[in-house]
């Protein structure tokens, strides 16, 4: 009945549950069943809606049907733009139909949502408009004594111009972002700032106010606390921080409802890492704050968005920094002040212009030594051999990291800080899965001579009894050879700095080992060197999968791939379909 989705289906490119609700929705027109078919598949990776704008459609059926788990998609050249036909009389069609946000597909202009995507819209749009429209924040601060201590600063050097800009911005307006690369000192910023506040505040002033510093994962939380923590060590009188991730925060479970009303009743939220939060999660959040909230998002929007629906930080980057002068609530730090990053930003730098030629450049193709370096190898004709020497090359690394001496679980945790391996799959001989499970067993091969084997651990799962969280990397020591013995984990203690928690193995929440992260997982982890793998068809990621990995080396990376490999990744950028940037335009503009 549906040829053309039937060939799709027939090379596993499309899903039985697209067809399946395309079939309940519109059992008797294949257009509008490959337009559902679309509208899902875009879905599924994030794009919150899917635009019709002179037949051009946005994803484009190129970016969602010709990639398929990294794999380049192998059909007919004809079939492809019949796909694209189908799709966009499918939009006509559906143009035609009266929608609402009672009806499965809701249109809005030009663009067609899900009804639960478009309700995720709206609902974020909502309050972050009423936190756009509060004039002054709710504790206010003496600007005289702002400025007056950012000179001070300036002038002892302790402070750039652009840093010292940001934080007067922030002292001044209800909301502001900080956005930055690698080693512009975004947090280090965000530490300054709540210290000037601080400082600024009077005495009546500092008994009511609440600080709250928080940030998707458990480990970007505990990492800006420790910033903060550092900045405010010499004080008199310090202020009293709760650090939390954001689910914690909010007090949101796994199962929430749209209609539960969230409340987070601090006075200034510092929340880092923002590019990893979804359309959900930010809507939970500018939904739970006080009128006159002091609000400070930081983070990245090049890096890859959230897991889930949306690119809402980049939406809001982007949005900003089209803002007149006056009304600017954006503070971008360019200047990197980690000398030894030098190199690693010059790199990122170009991926996010997609300079290929300048990346190729800065690389050491093949040979042993220096910061960023390269090892062709084709995934694709020998993914075995591939495979093999990639393995050899990371268990030389884990198997000395993970020897047991004298050393505290502490310490531990800080020697497998120092190294990780990357890839943009889960799944295949490249893939996450895959890897981890033979690194384990070439470091547990390789520790036959010791008694235990320290394994990197990663949370899949949030467990709020346990205070773990999705993210959460820890250490596990394993006895091995003929000793027995308990299994235990050791995790960072988000309360102590320089202390950490034991418990036992049989109580952890949901894990996996992390020899091998995925490039998403990785957000908000910092290691001194990293070895990436880019197979054969993880092109299709984009540089924005690309540039997040990079900026998680401190020091130095390898890249296992090809010149024309990387340069198709660095080639092709990924943006994600919404209707914010527009939305939020048209409503201060007439407001």
């Amino acid at each position: 009945m549906w040829p053309t989705l039937q060939a799709l289906f027939d090379a596993q490119r499309i899903g039985l549950v697209d067809l399946l609700l395309a079939e309940h929705l519109l059992p008797n027109c294949e257009a509008s069943a490959a337009f559902i078919c679309h509208l899902s598949a875009a879905s599924r990776v994030g794009h919150l809606c899917v635009t019709l704008i002179d037949d051009r459609l946005f994803p484009s059926p190129e970016e969602i049907w010709i990639s398929k788990n990294g794999n380049e998609l192998d059909l007919n050249e004809n079939l492809l733009p019949q796909l694209t036909s189908l799709i966009v009389q499918g939009a006509r069609l559906l143009a035609q139909k009266e929608t609402s946000q009672f009806t499965p597909i809701y249109r809005d202009g030009n663009a067609f949502y899900f009804q639960r995507n478009w309700v995720l819209q709206e609902r974020f749009l909502k309050w972050y408009q009423q936190r756009l429209s509060d004039a002054t924040p709710r504790l206010e601060v003496d600007k005289a004594k702002i400025d007056s201590r950012l000179e001070e600063m300036k002038k002892a050097e302790v402070l750039f111009e652009e840093q010292a800009e940001a934080i007067a911005r922030a002292a001044e307006k209800c909301v502001t972002l900080i956005i930055g690369g690698p080693g512009t000192g975004k947090t280090y910023t965000a530490s300054l700032l709540i210290r000037t506040l601080w400082e600024c505040f009077d005495a009546e002033t500092k008994k009511r106010c609440k600080i709250a510093v928080t940030a998707p994962t458990g480990k970007a939380a505990s990492h800006l606390a420790g910033k903060i923590s550092d900045a405010l060590r010499h004080m008199v009188d310090p202020p009293k921080i709760e650090t939390q991730t954001l689910h914690a925060l909010l007090g949101v479970k796994e199962r929430r409802q749209l209609d539960r009303h969230l409340y987070c009743d601090a006075d200034i939220v510092l929340v880092d890492e923002c590019s990893m939060i979804d359309v959900w999660m930010m809507g939970d959040l500018m939904g739970s704050l006080k009128q006159g909230t002091r609000l400070i998002l930081l983070g990245d929007p090049a890096q890859l968005p959230a897991v889930e629906s949306g690119s809402l930080f980049a939406d809001l980057a982007t949005f900003h920094r089209e803002e007149s002068q006056n009304e600017k609530r954006i503070s971008e730090l360019k200047r990197c002040q980690r000398t030894e990053l030098k190199e690693i930003v010059a790199c990122a730098n170009h991926i996010y212009n997609g300079n290929a030629e300048g990346v190729l450049a800065l690389l050491s193709w093949d040979q042993k030594g220096g910061p960023l370096s390269a090892v062709t190898c084709d995934t694709r004709t020998t993914p075995f051999q591939t495979q093999q020497s990639l393995i050899k090359a990371a268990c030389t690394r884990f198997s000395l990291l993970g020897r047991c001496t004298e050393e505290t679980p502490l310490e531990l945790m800080y020697r497998f800080s120092q190294f990780r391996v990357l890839s943009p799959l889960r799944e295949g001989p490249f893939g996450v899965d895959e890897l981890n499970k033979k690194i384990f067993q070439a470091c547990l091969q390789a520790a036959h001579k010791q008694t235990h084997l320290a394994i990197p651990v990663l949370i899949t799962k949030n467990d709020y009894r346990m205070n773990l969280f999705n993210g959460d990397m820890g250490i596990l020591i394993q006895p091995i050879g003929e000793q027995e013995g308990d299994v235990f984990a050791y995790f960072a203690d988000r309360s102590d700095e320089k202390g950490f928690r034991t418990l036992h193995a049989a109580v952890l929440p949901p894990y996996e080992y992390a020899y091998c992260l995925s490039i998403h997982k990785s957000q908000g982890s910092e290691f001194d060197s990293l070895l990436l793998v880019i197979p054969s068809g993880a092109e299709l990621f984009g540089r924005e999968a690309l540039y997040t990995a990079v900026t998680r080396a401190k020091a130095s990376f390898e890249i296992w791939t090809t010149r024309e490999i990387l340069s198709k990744m660095i080639a092709k950028q990924t943006k994600r379909c919404s209707g914010i940037i527009e939305k939020l335009k048209r409503a201060f503009e007439y407001a």
